[in-house]
């Protein structure tokens, strides 16, 4: 029968070829038997029984290994390479040993061989960041990549992005998530990177207080004119006319006698001018001729002085009587008198002639003036016959009463 060696002892060789060999059994006893001077280990075959201890040395005395027979049925083969359990240091294996893969202990499928904290070799499978396939194949896990994972020189190409929608931006969501969307509001973006500010969406509150806008960014406008709000609130180019003109340097021109009294303080002196025909004069007895309308509530007229120019034309004014300037149109000189008088003599002459009415002289109550206009009145009778015509030149102040 044969045997099956299983444990090793006093290892000092593992190459045995060629090498006279002495051996022995035992079973109870340490007897140590010859095989032969001429006898060599690779030449031999030895049946045991189990329990059965086999001693080998060489022919020189030196010790090769014990082995206990543990099973039958084996045969010490030719050139043995028999070791003790962990007597074999990285020096003993041969750099060109080539020891296939199948002869090392059983690794699980896509697990890897990795130091433990021993230091031991141990079976592990990757986890984490990435995964292997037991192919080889490495994969990123999902969601795994972070900033920080990522080169700062990476120079990451646009194309290696996600799509992006034509003539859209990537924006911070509100949950701080990067999202593709469009330009909207005040401006568009095209795919090429124009901006353009949208029709109409500039106010007065987008330009800054200092923004000093040149005027040759302004519309054109047309020289001499001005800007000038229109009915329906909106800035429009006008030319300036009425009572004064202006041209394209600034220079601005008063229209001739556009300055009147009405246009002035109601403290200075005023100016009207009042033609009066032949048959007003000679009917001023009965019906006053207004000269200045009435100032309204509160005011009150002062005469300075009424010239009164007559253009004759063929016939002498005759009769008549006193002529005045009085306030209201009171019938048949009964109003207030506002004015020295004439003799009715006066406006008699036969060639144009010039009379002047001063500031009146006779005090009246207060309550009869105001709000009274001047009108020229005859005090005690109508003129006849007179053809002449008249221009009362008129200067007084409208003064307030209260």
């Amino acid at each position: 029968m044969a045997f099956v060696l299983a444990t090793f002892d006093k290892l000092s060789a593992s190459g045995v070829t060629g090498l006279p060999i002495l051996w022995a059994y035992e079973s109870s006893t340490d007897n140590l038997a010859t095989i032969g001077a001429s006898a060599y280990f690779n030449d031999i075959a030895y049946n045991l029984s189990i329990g059965d201890y086999l001693y080998i040395k060489g022919s020189d005395g030196s010790n090769l290994y014990g082995v206990t027979a543990v099973s039958p049925n084996v045969t010490i083969a030719a050139n043995p390479d028999v070791v003790a359990p962990d007597s074999i240091v990285n020096a003993d294996i041969n750099s060109a040993a080539a020891i296939a893969f199948s002869k090392l202990a059983a690794l699980p499928s896509a697990q890897i061989l990795i130091g433990s904290a021993g230091t031991v070799p141990t079976a592990r499978a990757i986890t984490g960041d990435i995964t292997l396939s037991n192919t080889g194949v490495v994969a990123i896990a999902s969601g795994a990549i972070v900033n920080g994972d990522v080169n700062a020189a990476a120079a990451i190409a646009f194309s290696k992005l996600a799509t992006l929608t034509d003539a859209h931006i990537l924006v911070g969501s509100g949950a701080g998530v990067a999202t593709d969307v469009a330009v909207t509001g005040d401006i568009t973006l095209s795919n090429t990177g124009v901006v353009a500010i949208a029709s109409g969406v500039v106010v007065n509150a987008d330009i800054s207080a200092s923004a000093a806008i040149d005027f040759s960014k302004l519309a054109a406008l047309t020289s001499g004119n001005i800007i000038v709000g229109s009915a329906g609130t909106v800035p429009t180019s006008v030319t300036m006319s009425g009572d004064a003109t202006i041209i394209a340097s600034g220079a601005l021109t008063l229209a001739n006698n556009a300055v009147t009294s009405a246009k002035t303080s109601p403290l200075m002196l005023k100016y009207a001018s009042v033609a009066i025909t032949a048959a007003e004069f000679n009917g001023m007895y009965a019906a006053p001729k207004l000269l200045v309308a009435a100032g309204g509530a509160n005011t009150l007229h002062v005469l300075d002085k009424c010239d009164l120019l007559m253009t004759y034309v063929s016939a002498n004014y005759a009769a008549g009587g006193v002529a005045a300037v009085q306030y209201d149109s009171t019938a048949n000189g009964a109003g207030v008198i506002a004015s020295t008088t004439l003799a009715a003599a006066t406006f008699q002459a036969a060639a144009s002639t010039g009379f002047m009415f001063n500031t009146g002289v006779v005090p009246q109550t207060f309550t009869t003036c105001v709000n009274k206009g001047l009108y020229l009145s005859n005090i005690t009778g109508a003129f006849t016959t007179g053809d002449s015509t008249f221009v009362a030149h008129v200067w007084y102040k409208t003064v307030p009463t209260v």
